[in-house]
């Protein structure tokens, strides 16, 4: 795939309109690259570590450190990620879109925050929308873990009241964002919206 001339007519296509030709050719030569090669009868970890793979790959490639910063840019790639790998192009938008984009917009200044938002940025640090439940699916209406303000430790207990109420993901994935119904709760006031936690382990494939 790399070079060939198949890509550059695609994606000269498809990125015609709203975006400049420096974009288009920035664009071109990322997704041009043999580690887009069409792969068959990978197996679900393989196919996960390749998506992440794909992705570190653009974060690397990109001319800008921040592609939440450049929505140029950021039109161009998840465009061609659409075409060459849909799946890439949803852990782009859930990568960047859900979380990069939370951390950009949080207001917050701290040390510890701006390490996780650069790491997330430089692909380092895979960013996932962590809302699905075993028992409720992907309703952000329906979900029943809970954050709990604890004023020992001066943070917060995930609070999972039963197996029903579990959260899950797939993938290699090192961060991600956290929303669910009942959100935070600190005493007798309660808040719904997100929270951002690092999450540890072993990757699979």
């Amino acid at each position: 795939m790399a070079g060939s001339t198949s890509v550059r007519e695609v994606f000269g296509s498809l990125l015609h309109s709203g975006v400049s030709d420096s974009v288009r050719e920035e664009t071109t030569r990322l997704f041009s690259h043999d580690i887009f090669r069409p792969r068959s009868n990978l197996n679900d970890a393989e196919r996960s570590s390749l998506i992440v793979q794909r992705l570190r790959h653009i974060c690397e490639g990109a001319s800008v450190p921040n592609l939440v910063l450049d929505p140029e840019r950021m039109l161009a790639y998840t465009a061609a990620a659409a075409v060459v790998d849909p799946s890439l192009c949803v852990a782009m938008l859930t990568h960047f879109g859900l979380c990069l984009s939370f951390l950009e917009d949080s207001g917050s200044d701290s040390d510890w925050l701006q390490h996780f938002k650069n790491k997330i940025a430089s692909g380092q640090t895979i960013g996932s929308f962590l809302i699905t439940e075993i028992g409720h699916g992907n309703s952000h209406l329906a979900g029943r873990t809970e954050a709990v303000y604890d004023k020992g430790t001066d943070g917060f207990i995930l609070n999972t009241p039963d197996m029903a109420a579990q959260k899950f993901m797939g993938g290699q994935l090192r961060g991600c964002r956290v929303q669910d119904r009942r959100g935070f709760r600190a005493g007798d006031r309660r808040r719904t919206g997100p929270g951002v936690l690092p999450l540890h382990g072993r990757a699979r494939g």
